[in-house]
C-alpha cells in the first residue's frame, strides 16, 4: 500500500475541526505529561463527514491553498485518509502539534450545526464502521475514513509556536553555515589544495585500521585514492616544485590525484623542507633527484621491494638501497641498483630524467614493457641490465647512437627483432643478446667494436648465417657464445687470431667441417666447447698448446682417429669429454696420467680400448671416470644399451 504525502488547503483543516466539534471522554486520551500532547480522534459522525468534504473539494475545479503550515494529508488508499498537522513537515503517527488549533477554536465552537448537517450525509454502512472500530488501531480497510488531529492547552500551543520560530531559524542558520563552508572547501580543492581524505578504502593488502592512522601518502592513497593533507607552507612548497619541476621535466600532475606524478611531487613538498633543516631548503636539483626516486618508488611499488632501507626517508637519496652518487658538493646519481628486489611495474620512461645516470641495474625483476627511447639517450649511461626481466619489444634503433656504453645485457628477456647495427658503440665491452626472440643474421659491423670482451648469443634459436669474418678483429673478445643457435659453416679459421678468448663455446650449432688447427693459438683459452656439431677429421695435436684448458668438451661428433698425446700436456685440465666419439679408436695415452688437477673423464660409447693409466685413478682430484669397454679401478662402466 503506496503512501502520498499530498498537503491540503485551510479550509479542509477548518472542516476537518468543525466536523469534529463534539469529543466524548471516550475519544479523548489522557495529557502525557513528558511531551504536553493529547492524542485524539474524531469521533466518527465528524470523521466521515471530514472525508466527505475532502473528496469534495478534490473533485472540485477549485485551486489548493498550501499556505498552511503544517497541514497534511497521508493517502493510503482509495479513500482512505488521515488528515493532521506536522510541525516539523514531517509525518508522524503518535505525536504532533497542531500550530493554528487557537484560531480554529473560534471557528469550531460556531460549526457545530454544521457537524449534524455533514453527519447525515454518512450511510448506515459508514457508521457501523467507524463507530465499531477499535480507536487504538490505524484503519485497515479501504473505504474507512479516520481523522486524527491533536488537542493541547493554547498556553501549550503558543509556547510551541514560539519555540518553533526560534528552532527553525536555528536550523536555517546551521544549513547556511554548513553551505559557506562546504563551498570553502570545494573551491579550496578545485584550486588544488589537498584537503584531508574522505572516502572508502579500497580494497588491498593495507587494513582499514591503517588507512586510519598512516600519514604515509602512498599507503593512504591505497586506502582512500586520493592524497593526503598539507600545511599552508607545505601546499606553498607544493605549488612551486609543481611549476619547476613541469618546465626542467615535463611533468604534469593534478592536485588530490594518487597518480605518481602528483604523490612524488606532494612528497617532494614536504620533503624539500625536512631534508634540508634549520628550516631551508634543498636545491632545486637535488629535490629534482628525491622526486625522480620517489616516482619510481611509487611506480614500482617500493612497498613491496625486498629491500628499501632510507628510501622516502629524510636520509640523503645517495644513501637509499641501490643508491651510488658522485663525491661531488651537490651530489649526483650515477648508478641504481635494484637488482632481484622484487620490482614491479614497467619500465619507465621517466628514468631517462637521471641524466647523471652511469648505471642502470633492474636485473632478475618482474618489469614490463619496452626498453625506452630516453634512457638510451642518457648521455652518461655506461651499463644496461635487464637481464631476467618480462620486457618486449624491438631494440630501440637509438641504441646504435649510445655512444657511452660499455655494457648492455637483455638476456632472458622477450626482446624481438632483428640483431641491431651497433657501429657507433665503440666503447661496448660486454653484449649479452641470450636467450631472447632476436633473430637474423650476426651484422658485419659488430666486428668494428674493438673494444668487445664478451658477447652471448646463447639460445638464440633464430639466428643463422655464420660467423662474420671481421670477428677476426676482435683481439680483445675473451667470452664468445653462441651455443644453441642455427650458425651454419665451418669453424673460421681467424678463431685464432681472437688471442684473448678464455671461454669459446660453439656448441649444438650446425657447423660442421674439421676443427682448424689455428685453436692451437688460443694460448689463453679455459673452456672450449665443440660438441654435438657435425665435425670430422682428427682432433689436432696443436690443441696441446693450450695450455690453460680447463674444460675440453668434444663430444657427440665424428672423429676419427686417436685421441693425441698432447693432451697430457693440458695441465690445468679438470674435465675432458668425448662420448659418443663412435669412430675414435686406440688407446688413452699414457701421458694423460699426468693430469693431477682431472676430475671428470668421459669416453663411453667410443671406439677407445685397452687399458687406462693407473696414475689417472691415482690422483686425489678424480672424481668420475666412464668408459664402455675399459677396466680399471676408479672407472664406471657405461652400459651401452642405456644410450
Amino acid at each position: 500500500m503506496s503512501n502520498t504525502l499530498n498537503w491540503r488547503t485551510e479550509r479542509r483543516t477548518k472542516a476537518a475541526l468543525a466536523n469534529g466539534g463534539q469529543y466524548s471522554t471516550d475519544d479523548i486520551s489522557a495529557l502525557t505529561p513528558s511531551s504536553g500532547h493529547v492524542h485524539t480522534r474524531l469521533r466518527p459522525d465528524a470523521a466521515a463527514a471530514a472525508a466527505a468534504d475532502v473528496h469534495s473539494e478534490e473533485s472540485s475545479d477549485e485551486e489548493i491553498d498550501d499556505d498552511l503550515p503544517g497541514a497534511y494529508a497521508v493517502t493510503r488508499g482509495p479513500s482512505e485518509r488521515t488528515i493532521g498537522w506536522d510541525p516539523t513537515d514531517q509525518i508522524s503517527t503518535t505525536s504532533y502539534v497542531p500550530p493554528m488549533l487557537e484560531q480554529f477554536e473560534d471557528e469550531r465552537n460556531s460549526s457545530m450545526g454544521d457537524s449534524s448537517r455533514s453527519s447525515d450525509r454518512r450511510s448506515n454502512d459508514d457508521t457501523q464502521a467507524a463507530s465499531s472500530r477499535d480507536p487504538t488501531l490505524p484503519s485497515q480497510d479501504f473505504g474507512e475514513v479516520v481523522v486524527s488531529v491533536m488537542q493541547i492547552p493554547l498556553e501549550t500551543v503558543k509556547k510551541s509556536s514560539s519555540r518553533k520560530r526560534w528552532m527553525w531559524l536555528a536550523i536555517l542558520v546551521t544549513v547556511l553555515g554548513i553551505g559557506i563552508v562546504g563551498s570553502a572547501i570545494a573551491m579550496l580543492l578545485s584550486s588544488g589544495y589537498k584537503s584531508e581524505v574522505q572516502g572508502l578504502p579500497a580494497s588491498g593488502a593495507v587494513s582499514y585500521d591503517e588507512c586510519k592512522t598512516s600519514a604515509d601518502l602512498i599507503v593512504n592513497c591505497e586506502c582512500f585514492r586520493r592524497a593526503v593533507s598539507t600545511d599552508g607552507p607545505v601546499y606553498d612548497s607544493y605549488l612551486y616544485l609543481k611549476g619547476e619541476l613541469a618546465d626542467r621535466l615535463g611533468i604534469e600532475a593534478q592536485a588530490d590525484s594518487c597518480s605518481p606524478e602528483n604523490l612524488a611531487l606532494a612528497w617532494a613538498a614536504m620533503d624539500s623542507t625536512t631534508a634540508a633543516g634549520d628550516g631551508e631548503n634543498l636545491p632545486i636539483e637535488r629535490t629534482q633527484n628525491r622526486f625522480i626516486l620517489v616516482l619510481l618508488y611509487i611506480s614500482w611499488a617500493g612497498q613491496n621491494w625486498q629491500h628499501r632501507n632510507n628510501w622516502l626517508s629524510d636520509e640523503s637519496e645517495c644513501l637509499w638501497h641501490g643508491v651510488i652518487c658522485d663525491e661531488q658538493e651537490q651530489p649526483n646519481i650515477t648508478s641504481l641498483s635494484l637488482r632481484q628486489n622484487h620490482v614491479t611495474g614497467s619500465l619507465e620512461s621517466r628514468l631517462g630524467l637521471l641524466r647523471d645516470l652511469k648505471k642502470l641495474d633492474l636485473a632478475l625483476n618482474v618489469l614490463s614493457g619496452s626498453i625506452p627511447t630516453e634512457l638510451l639517450n642518457l648521455p652518461n649511461l655506461e651499463e644496461l641490465i635487464l637481464e631476467d626481466t618480462d620486457i618486449t619489444g624491438p631494440i630501440p634503433l637509438n641504441l646504435a647512437e649510445a655512444s657511452t656504453l660499455k655494457l648492455l645485457d637483455i638476456s632472458s628477456t622477450s626482446v624481438t627483432g632483428t640483431l641491431p647495427s651497433l657501429p657507433g658503440l665503440q666503447n661496448l665491452r660486454t653484449l649479452m643478446f641470450e636467450s631472447t626472440f632476436l633473430s637474423g643474421t650476426i651484422p658485419h659491423d659488430w666486428g668494428s667494436l674493438r673494444q668487445l670482451e664478451r658477447l652471448s648469443l646463447r639460445g638464440v634459436v633464430d639466428i643463422t648465417g655464420t660467423l662474420p669474418s671481421s670477428f677476426g678483429w676482435l683481439t680483445n673478445l675473451v667470452n664468445l657464445d653462441v651455443l644453441g643457435t642455427h650458425l651454419t659453416g665451418t669453424i673460421p679459421e681467424f678463431i685464432g687470431s681472437m688471442i684473448s678468448l678464455e671461454f669459446l663455446n660453439l656448441g649444438s650449432t650446425f657447423m660442421t667441417g674439421t676443427v682448424p688447427t689455428e685453436l692451437g693459438y688460443l694460448t689463453s683459452i679455459g673452456t672450449l666447447r665443440i660438441d654435438n656439431l657435425g665435425l670430422v677429421g682428427s682432433i689436432p695435436s696443436e690443441i696441446g698448446r693450450c695450455t690453460k684448458l680447463v674444460d675440453f668438451k668434444i663430444e657427440n661428433n665424428s672423429f676419427t682417429g686417436t685421441l693425441p698425446s698432447e693432451l697430457g700436456s693440458l695441465l690445468e685440465l679438470e674435465s675432458f669429454m668425448a662420448s659418443r666419439c663412435f669412430n675414435l679408436v686406440g688407446t688413452v695415452p699414457v701421458a694423460m696420467g699426468k693430469l693431477e688437477k682431472l676430475e671428470v673423464l668421459e669416453l663411453f660409447n667410443t671406439g677407445i680400448t685397452g687399458t687406462i693409466p693407473s696414475a689417472i685413478c691415482g690422483h686425489s682430484a678424480i672424481q668420475t671416470v666412464v668408459m664402455t669397454d675399459i677396466a680399471c679401478d676408479c672407472c664406471v662402466t657405461f652400459d651401452n644399451t642405456n644410450g
